[in-house]
């Protein structure tokens, strides 16, 4: 992908001002989530343009890394900055998932009717981390429907949005109280989740939702869209839900539980919730993924993140070229002018 929406595209122009130093020179190419708000002629026209299925879509971009090279003076895109290794290395922290089981009388042969799975419909639980490198420290928020509850935004004044859609019933729609988050092309791109932001009011005629802060700065970014997360705790804010040691509660006895180590903003895990069973599938039935109970988000990721050095770029005062995707119609790297 290329053009203003790309991630950190430069300004309109030829040349891109760096400040002076070393900087390895990268392809970064990733899969993000598309969706029928994203392109319309993915409906399915047959079955009422029903939204059947999520695509993946794969994005590449040239970019740069800056990189200390005080004592390296040969630096090459093969050199082991800790810049680079930082950049590079994968998330390690891990979720555990679970149903609740009712103990307090105990009698092997009855199971409580508040044990086990107990929603009404089947359910695709996305868990998201919301901030944070380390999940000690991290936040994060979830979604019962893999937070495919979407509408575009046709218009930003204040703190309230105009909609295309307020939502088809009672149960898949926006509502006072819950809490939302803002996408755009550029937030998706990049996996940098938005603050979230909470419905204050809702006007079904004028399909006008009034959020709990300003969101002036969205106006005029491409691609804006109004996402439904649905955590309901107390200590829920703009951040998510903060993640801690023991096991937290999502929904319906569902219960999840994260192991300390790295992670990402954007990095999440899918958690299949069954009427059938009153279970969740857990670990989940692919054959990819390790059969433990602890799985790593890397396993749960869209699609890969693959990053690899094409070459190291030493400035001077001076403008460099353009480090942007079209750069790549040439097997010359980005080169400086004096």
């Amino acid at each position: 992908m290329n053009g203003p929406e790309s991630p950190a595209s430069p300004p309109d122009g030829s040349h891109l001002n760096i400040a002076d130093g070393t900087y390895i020179v990268y392809i970064d190419a990733w899969q993000r989530e598309v969706n029928y708000l994203d392109n319309p002629v993915i409906q399915e026209i047959a079955l009422g343009e029903a939204d059947t299925t999520a695509r993946l879509q794969t994005v590449w971009q040239v970019k740069l890394i800056k990189v200390d090279a005080a004592n390296t003076p040969a630096a090459t895109c093969k050199t082991a900055f800790p810049e680079w290794k930082d950049l590079v290395k994968p998330s390690n922290g891990t979720l555990t998932a679970r149903t609740k089981t009712d103990t307090s009388k105990n009698d092997p042969c009855s199971l409580k009717p508040s044990s086990g799975f107990r929603g009404l419909e089947n359910q695709l639980y996305r868990v998201e981390i919301q901030t944070g490198s380390s999940l000690a420290s991290a936040t994060f928020k979830w979604s019962r429907d893999n937070a495919t509850l979407e509408t575009t935004i046709g218009d930003v004044s204040g703190s309230k949005v105009t909609v295309a859609s307020i939502g088809r019933d009672d149960i898949m729609s926006f509502a006072t109280g819950q809490w939302v988050e803002i996408v755009d092309n550029v937030s998706s791109l990049q996996n940098t989740p938005n603050p979230l932001l909470k419905i204050t009011g809702v006007e079904v005629a004028t399909r006008e939702i009034t959020l709990s802060s300003s969101v002036v700065q969205y106006k005029g970014k491409a691609g804006l869209k109004l996402r439904r997360w649905d955590q309901t705790n107390a200590s829920a804010d703009k951040n998510g839900t903060a993640v801690t040691g023991g096991w937290l509660d999502l929904e319906d006895g569902i219960q999840v539980q994260f192991s300390n180590g790295s992670c990402r903003p954007g990095d999440y895990w899918l958690i299949p919730a069954r009427t059938a069973t009153a279970q969740i599938e857990w670990p989940p039935n692919d054959p990819g993924i390790p059969k433990t109970n602890q799985i790593p988000c890397a396993w749960a990721e869209a699609g890969a993140d693959v990053k690899a050095p094409v070459a190291a770029l030493r400035t001077r005062p001076a403008r460099c070229a353009s480090s942007r995707a079209t750069a790549s119609s040439t097997s010359r790297p980005p080169t400086c002018r004096a």
